[in-house]
């Protein structure tokens, strides 16, 4: 009887060195994990000291312009490509009544 008790302790003994093990494992990621957090918050934290937030506006004031520059000449071009798409389509339905084919249609 004493024997399976000393089993059943030493069972107990070993589970919790197993769970101790895990949790060990499970510290020295989340340590690693935190460690690589720190280095990547003091990266931004130096990225943020160094950016000049009046060179930032200055630059977003330039690529608006340059976009709204770029979205008025695609707008004008596209325009452009519309009416030319229409003037060929009339084109080919102004053909398409002269053809003989609709001609010999035409007649019986």
């Amino acid at each position: 009887f004493t024997a399976k008790k000393q089993f059943g302790k030493l069972k107990a003994v070993r589970n919790d060195m197993v769970s101790v093990s895990r949790l060990s494992d499970r510290i020295r990621e989340l340590e690693l994990s935190l460690s690589q957090k720190t280095k990547e918050l003091v990266l931004m934290k130096e990225l943020v000291q160094n950016t000049k937030v009046s060179e930032l506006k200055s630059e977003m004031k330039v690529n608006f312009e340059r976009t709204r520059k770029l979205s008025k000449i695609l707008s004008r071009l596209a325009e452009k490509l519309k009416i030319q798409g229409e003037v060929k389509n009339d084109l080919s339905e102004a053909d398409d009544d002269e053809s003989p084919l609709t001609a010999r249609r035409a007649i019986p």
